[in-house]
């Protein structure tokens, strides 16, 4: 996944050592999330960490990172 396409959409976020990243939406997160869903993209909340404004999102295949950053770009960008 080109992680910064997150930047060029204004998401900052925070990269691992293994298959996520953690990306920062702000106040929009709940909003964001549950319409990802609705278009079949599934990502987790960061409220189980006490990150509410946070998504984490696994590194899929290059169709479904596809799918993910042009969901985000028509919800956020």
């Amino acid at each position: 996944m080109d992680i910064s396409q997150f930047e060029q959409l204004g998401i900052s976020y925070i990269e691992s050592m293994s298959n996520f990243v953690l990306g920062e939406i702000e106040s929009e997160a709940q909003s964001v999330y549950e319409k990802l869903l609705q278009k079949g993209i599934i990502v987790r909340q960061g409220n189980a960490w006490g990150l509410p404004n946070h998504l984490r999102i696994t590194v899929g295949n290059d169709s479904e990172n596809h799918a993910l950053l042009s969901a985000l770009s028509d919800l956020i960008g």
